[in-house]
């Protein structure tokens, strides 16, 4: 879940605690918990919106943008392996068939 997390943040470059939540289509409340696990284990920090201060920014620190980055690379090469193996309707069932099972992750 945290390797969820951290690929999110690093993917939406800083977001809100409610765009998280929204692109990972939990709750404001567990986004928030898992926020704070993750700050406690120096993966994130978060930071309050000096606009309005009901708003947090959530960073990955150096350790968890190590990480995202480490964890992107895998996912670079496994999608290189699969474009090599894989033929076009055989790449788009794939796709289908990962999104089938996204959905009943998240």
């Amino acid at each position: 879940t945290q390797i969820f997390y951290l690929d999110a943040i690093f993917q939406l470059k800083n977001p809100k605690l409610s765009e998280l939540a929204s692109y990972l289509n939990v709750s404001k409340p567990t986004v928030t918990f898992a926020i704070n696990k993750m700050e406690k284990q120096g993966y994130v920090k978060k930071t309050q919106s000096n606009e309005d201060r009901r708003f947090f920014s959530i960073h990955l620190t150096l350790k968890g943008n190590k990480l995202a980055k480490v964890h992107d690379a895998i996912h670079k090469r496994y999608a290189t392996v699969f474009k090599k193996v894989l033929d076009i309707n055989e790449l788009k069932t794939l796709e289908t068939l990962l999104g089938k099972v996204l959905e009943k992750v998240q």
